[in-house]
């Protein structure tokens, strides 16, 4: 409290500090004497932590972290029971690390950022390919699925009526088409079939003359002689 208050009455120089965050990135900043003035009271805590007592933290952790139904929540492991400074920045850690490894495209784009920033933009370009690929594949199916989808959405024709053929009706209830009586034929009303009328005269052999027909002489000397009879040829 002595030096917050001596510095607060400006009459020392501007003070500089500089360092490291929590995640490892390169800070520089100036702190002035107004900057502080409305912060409130400066706490510092002294922490004694020897390699032994990071183990029991770890088991103790562990332990508590352990099974379906942990016994504490991991905010409360990592801030109580391990004592990290900042354990909201770590959980964001902890979910970036699991985002890289989740999808495979991340952990493609991961390793390709790694690459570039060692100088292998010949080894980045294999895992760029790769990446492309990936997304190709996915963007296809992608679509493959709204296009499924649409075609369900939209609404299906009426089924078409059986239509009869001239001359038929639709049964009762759509029970099926039936036959106007008026035109089924005779067998199907029951009707027996007409008795074929017999031939006439005798039945002869094909290419033999009919008994007693005339022969063609005779035909032509009738002829000669006058009009044919009456009876026919």
């Amino acid at each position: 409290m002595l030096l917050n208050d001596q510095y607060l009455t400006e009459a020392f120089d501007t003070m500089e500090l500089s360092g490291q965050d929590m995640n490892r990135a390169y800070f520089k900043e100036e702190i002035k004497p107004s900057d502080i003035k409305n912060s409130g009271d400066i706490i510092i805590t002294f922490v004694g932590q020897l390699p032994q007592d990071d183990m029991s933290k770890m088991s103790m952790a562990q332990i508590a972290r352990e099974g379906e139904s942990p016994l504490l929540p991991d905010v409360y492991i990592r801030d109580k029971i391990l004592g990290l400074q900042d354990t909201d920045d770590m959980e964001d850690a902890i979910r970036e690390q699991q985002a890289e490894r989740v999808l495979p495209e991340a952990t493609l784009w991961t390793l390709l950022s790694a690459a570039e920033e060692r100088g292998r933009p010949d080894l980045a370009q294999f895992y760029f390919g790769e990446l492309v690929t990936i997304l190709n594949e996915k963007l296809a199916k992608r679509q493959e699925s709204i296009m499924a989808a649409q075609q369900a959405m939209q609404p299906q024709p009426p089924p078409q009526q059986q239509q009869g053929l001239p001359g038929m009706a639709m049964g009762a209830g759509g029970a099926g088409p039936t036959v106007d009586p008026r035109a089924m034929p005779n067998a199907m009303m029951g009707v027996p079939p007409p008795v074929p009328t017999p031939q006439a005269g005798p039945l002869v052999p094909p290419g033999q003359p009919r008994p007693g027909a005339l022969s063609p002489e005779q035909i032509e000397l009738l002829r000669a002689e006058g009009p044919a009879p009456t009876g026919g040829i």
